[in-house]
């Protein structure tokens, strides 16, 4: 089983081929680079990163998360205020993980 520990827009992620996740949300161009891979009893290490390794995705959607509540307040002076907050994302699908010199069917 392929697996690759990504870095979009700064923030790293552990993805295997077919798995989708909940990422900050993408612009046109998003930065995407890999910095380990691994493949049955294969490791590569990048440093910083894999110029060899590709990892193809696809975006579902774009879409606000779950709201969450942020509260302030302060003791004794009956102050407090409730925001609410919406993080807008992009759902992806891990398509591919591909290394040069291999054959992207998987044959």
């Amino acid at each position: 089983m392929k697996k690759a520990i990504i870095r979009i827009n700064s923030k790293q992620f552990e993805v295997s081929e077919g798995q989708e996740l909940k990422v900050d949300r993408l612009d046109e161009k998003p930065d995407v680079s890999v910095l380990f891979y691994s493949e049955d009893q294969e490791v590569l290490i990048g440093k910083p990163e894999l110029k060899n390794v590709t990892v193809t995705f696809k975006v579902l959607e774009d879409k606000k998360d779950k709201k969450i509540m942020v509260k302030r307040f302060k003791a004794k002076s009956r102050y407090h205020k409730v925001r609410g907050h919406r993080q807008p994302i992009s759902l992806v699908k891990i398509d591919k993980i591909i290394r040069k010199g291999e054959k992207a069917n998987g044959a």
